[in-house]
């Protein structure tokens, strides 16, 4: 098996892998399944616990979902063990290989060829097949070749400038621009509804002067308002205050993620500007169920630590949306002398919460002194601690409620 922390995934991290398909690698692996006559083929790469698709072709809708499956589970992790060609040719009888992907994705044969970083082997350009078979030399020889054609693209997004704080906070915040929008509609929806409803209060006001003005009780009585129209107004206001409060809370968030401060980071407000900032997102799969009161601030800058569990939040909650009966995430907070353990739970798998946990890892930066841990279904943020003696000696974490 391969070593959790083998050579290559420092090589790996560093390039700061974005979720989104790059074309060119989407393109070598399309080339792949054509040339060699495979119906699947993808680049994939080995994270902690994950493999993570880089890029694919004709890969299943539960695989294509995820973009990632156990790396305990996957072919592709002998690839990078051995540094070399690996090949299947009949997976239901090899010994060598775990039966998962045989028995849940139907790979019956696979052929991988490693994509070098740094020197280091950190995945594989791989194709499988749902039927046995035997590769050729000459199959091997063209999909090494595509093999160093990603692993030269893949050096090349590793030599990109990126700034892994700016990267984390767009990607953290980028559901509350989704709510903003979503908000937004029906905000100018209820005001063009009391628009309406003012003209026409307008025009009954100038058909009342006059019928008051000529003495025309009759006239009076067929224009008085409905029953219903005031409470249409107050339906239309009451909406109108909900959305404008939810759009200021999402500015105030944004503000506090985007802004940095210099009088601390508090945890309360850490949490609460990550929960407003994710709800785009988990509002789809039960919402957030948060910590009463977290008193305390962290050495951790503000941005940074609202990115991080905002991104956090967003991410398990994608996860979440593929759960057959998403429950909610639950947030508690520990606290020991030196750190802040903010943790997630959800009712999710092993390989649900790797995948969530290794994106988050890539997009950390070392020097922010964030920790990502796991459990089962568990994802644990530890945050660095700064607490006066007095303020610790008050300080108080409330379970969720």
């Amino acid at each position: 098996m391969l070593p959790k922390h083998y050579p290559g995934l420092d090589e790996l991290r560093g390039a700061i892998l974005a979720d989104d398909l790059d074309p060119e690698l989407q393109a070598i692996s399309e080339q792949a399944g054509h040339e060699l006559g495979a119906p699947m083929a993808a680049v994939s790469l080995l994270l902690e616990h994950v493999q993570f698709f880089r890029g694919y072709h004709g890969l299943s809708p539960a695989l294509e979902a995820s973009r990632a499956t156990d790396r305990d589970a996957s072919f592709c992790q002998f690839v990078v063990r051995d540094a070399t060609v690996f090949e299947v040719n009949d997976a239901k009888s090899d010994a060598r290989v775990p039966q998962e992907m045989v028995e849940r994705f139907g790979v019956a044969a696979y052929l991988g060829a490693p994509i070098m970083l740094g020197g280091h082997a950190v995945g594989a350009m791989c194709i499988a097949d749902t039927k046995p078979r035997t590769f050729t030399a000459t199959e091997r020889e063209a999909l090494t070749r595509l093999a160093t054609a990603a692993s030269k693209r893949l050096a090349v997004l590793a030599a990109q400038p990126r700034d892994r704080e700016r990267m984390l906070h767009e990607h953290a915040v980028r559901p509350a621009f989704g709510e903003l929008r979503n908000r937004l509609t029906p905000v100018l929806g209820n005001i063009s509804l009391l628009q309406v409803a003012l003209t026409e209060q307008r025009a009954r006001e100038r058909l009342l002067k006059h019928a008051i003005a000529n003495g025309d009780l009759a006239q009076l009585a067929l224009i008085s308002p409905p029953p219903e129209s005031v409470e249409e107004v107050q339906t239309c206001l009451d909406d109108l205050a909900s959305d404008t409060q939810a759009i200021a809370k999402a500015i105030v968030a944004l503000e506090r993620a985007s802004t940095m401060s210099t009088s601390g980071c508090a945890l309360e407000d850490v949490i609460d500007a990550a929960i407003t900032l994710a709800h785009h997102r988990t509002k789809l799969v039960g919402g957030v169920l948060r910590p009463a009161r977290a008193i305390g601030a962290l050495q951790t800058s503000r941005p940074v630590a609202i990115s991080a569990l905002s991104a956090a939040l967003s991410g398990i909650a994608e996860q979440l949306e593929g759960a057959r009966s998403p429950r909610g995430i639950a947030i508690t907070v520990l606290l020991d002398d030196l750190t802040v353990h903010v943790r997630m739970s959800a009712a999710l798998d092993a390989v649900a919460i790797s995948i969530a946990a290794d994106h988050l890892r890539l997009l950390l930066d070392e020097s922010s002194g964030i920790e990502v841990r796991i459990g089962e279904g568990i994802i644990e943020l530890a945050f660095p601690l700064r607490l006066s003696t007095s303020t610790r000696s008050r300080a108080r974490f409330a379970a969720a409620t």
